[in-house]
């Protein structure tokens, strides 16, 4: 071989090898292409064997990898996610038939990713929200998954992890227990009126051009279609009495200039619920919400305003409650409300309210939240408090409108009320409250429909084992209220009418009770809507205030009806835009006036 032939030679020999080297990146790119999108590969391969951490704990099939739920096959690289979207209710009825005919009632499924033990036995349930799990073996980090939510409430009772909750926690309730939380029903009631009048007038036809950001204009853009008066959009129409009444009881009924601003910014900051689903999944990769243009920046600013604006008036409110001296010992909102009212906070009036509430919350061994926290758990709160409970309260409307039965049932219970009282000014919160049919027709719509259909999961900081299932460090674990809420052994499903809209159920469990003698029923996780256990929804009881207060005034003043001719896009009429279970954009209601309440202003 001449020196000529050398570089022939190792040019010939380099070039096979980078031809190799590429053949084989192209063939490997080909394999997991094909293997991620074609549903059977993607499953049987990718999700149940390389993805899934968990095992069998004992028993015959010990060792074998934990089922993956078995209906449907989740598709890259949305996982399950993409099948329930936009079929969630029905996605539901067809897991809970598949765990009935399989008895297998923790699973795996996927979201992104992430491989998810569901789970929604009564004992795996009571399992996971137990101290030893939920407190001592797990943690949450919701920031990283939704960053969005990490800016503006990240130390708020919801986001922390179990240390941070507990100081929080033990804090917050010694002024925000269910006892306490009756002193915010003045202004759930005064904003319920208001909404409900409005409603009769832009049913009526008055004040078709109601002023921009009255409660009249954002009725009326709830409207199906311009120019038809009583058809509106469903999954809108309780917005504007959600956003009112979640503002007044955090900051009062005032019309102080820096409490206008906040609800201006917070409206427009919800306001981006209504985008696209791809919008809400974009804002879940990591470094979308730090981007300098667009959607993440005028997000961020809206969060720097709005934590601003809050900061003042709780440095206001603090100062001023110093000032006057006041101390934990003699809170009293008398003595307080005289004393340090707030910009945009009547001085005179004597109601309370959550930066209040939270201000002057006080622990002996825990002290006081500090300022950002207040601020933070004030925004978590209304942040649940407006999507949640306008989302439920439209998913008991639209089960009101299919059902006239159940809605004509409900309203001689109200009717026999408020002709006790005479007149429907004259109801207190007690009369409300002890309204039996309300409570269980509100209570099986989230049964059935609750605004957030799982359970914040945990993130294991042990190895567990649950419902025999051996969960390693480090894997994420949720319970499926939504079956676990249809599903046989459940308390108060019978004869297979777990999907079935039944409020009469829980009047029936009711007086089951009554008769053997329970006054303080033990909770068997039969209804974990508002989670349960160590760690429950803090806000359960003013959101189930004022969906009675607000289902209590619309019943009365309205009959409903879907409009001639509705159809569910998929036979389903919810959807899921994450976290959250809605109604879809384009449900219907068509709303009268009733004769009974036609002479009320």
């Amino acid at each position: 071989m001449t020196k000529m032939d050398v570089p022939t030679t190792v040019t010939h020999t380099f070039s096979f090898g980078t031809a190799t080297y590429w053949n084989t990146g192209l063939v490997s790119i080909v394999v997991v292409l094909t293997i991620l999108c074609t549903p059977i590969l993607y499953n049987n391969i990718f999700l149940c064997f390389l993805l899934n951490p968990f095992r069998i704990a004992s028993g015959k099939n010990k060792g074998q990898r934990a089922p993956v739920l078995g209906v449907g096959q989740g598709r890259f690289p949305f996982g399950h996610l993409a099948l329930k979207n936009w079929r969630p209710i029905r996605f539901t009825e067809a897991t809970t038939k598949w765990c009935e005919a399989t008895k297998t009632y923790s699973w795996i499924e996927y979201i992104l990713f992430k491989p998810v033990l569901q789970v929604s036995s009564p004992e795996a349930c009571k399992k996971v929200l137990s101290a030893s799990i939920t407190v001592k073996k797990s943690t949450r980090n919701i920031g990283s998954v939704i960053p969005v939510w990490d800016m503006l409430f990240g130390k708020g009772l919801f986001m922390l992890p179990p240390k941070d909750w507990k100081r929080v926690h033990t804090i917050s309730m010694r002024s925000f227990g269910s006892a306490q939380t009756k002193g915010f029903y003045p202004i759930v009631n005064e904003v319920v009126v208001k909404y409900t009048r409005s409603l009769r007038e832009v049913v009526k036809g008055i004040h078709n051009s109601a002023r921009i950001g009255t409660m009249e204009n954002q009725i009326q853009d709830c409207r199906s279609k311009v120019g038809t008066n009583n058809v509106f959009a469903l999954d809108e129409l309780f917005r504007p009495l959600s956003l009112t009444a979640i503002c007044k009881v955090a900051f009062g009924l005032g019309d102080g200039i820096r409490i206008q601003l906040i609800q201006k910014h917070f409206n427009g900051f919800f306001s981006l619920q209504k985008e696209a689903s791809y919008r809400m999944v974009l804002g879940l990769i990591p470094g979308y919400m730090h981007l300098p243009f667009g959607k993440p920046l005028f997000i961020r600013n809206t969060i720097k305003e709005l934590h601003k604006l809050s900061l003042e008036l709780v440095t206001e409110y603090r100062r001023k409650k110093k000032r006057a001296n006041v101390s934990h010992a003699n809170t009293n909102a008398k003595n307080l409300n005289a004393a340090v009212g707030t910009q945009g906070m009547d001085v005179n009036d004597n109601r309370k309210t959550l930066l209040k509430v939270l201000c002057d919350a006080y622990d002996s061994k825990e002290g006081n939240l500090t300022d950002t926290e207040v601020v933070h758990n004030v925004f978590s709160f209304m942040a649940a408090g407006m999507s949640t409970t306008a989302d439920s309260l439209s998913h008991t409307v639209l089960e009101l409108a299919k059902s006239e039965s159940i809605m004509r049932r409900l309203q001689k219970d109200i009717d026999e009320i408020v002709s006790k009282r005479g007149s429907i000014d004259n109801v207190s919160w007690e009369d409300i409250d002890s309204c039996n049919y309300l409570s269980a027709v509100i209570k099986e719509s989230l049964r059935l429909f609750p605004s957030i259909g799982t359970v914040a999961p945990r993130i294991l900081t042990e190895d567990v084992e649950i419902d025999n299932i051996f969960c390693p460090k480090g894997s994420y674990v949720t319970i499926a209220s939504l079956v676990a809420h249809r599903l046989a052994f459940n308390r108060v499903v019978s004869n297979g009418d777990g999907n079935e809209f039944r409020p009469e159920r829980w009047e029936e469990d009711r007086l089951k009770q009554q008769k053997e003698g329970i006054k303080f029923p033990s909770n068997d996780y039969s209804f974990i809507t508002f989670s349960a256990g160590v760690r429950p929804c803090i806000g359960r009881h003013m959101s189930l205030m004022e969906m009675k207060c607000a289902v209590f005034h619309f019943a009365y003043n309205f009959d409903v009806s879907l409009p001639k001719g509705s159809e569910f896009e998929y036979g389903d009429a919810r959807k899921i835009k994450l976290p959250l279970l809605t109604l879809k954009d384009d449900i219907d209601l068509k709303i009268q006036i009733r004769e009974k309440a036609q002479a009320i202003l």
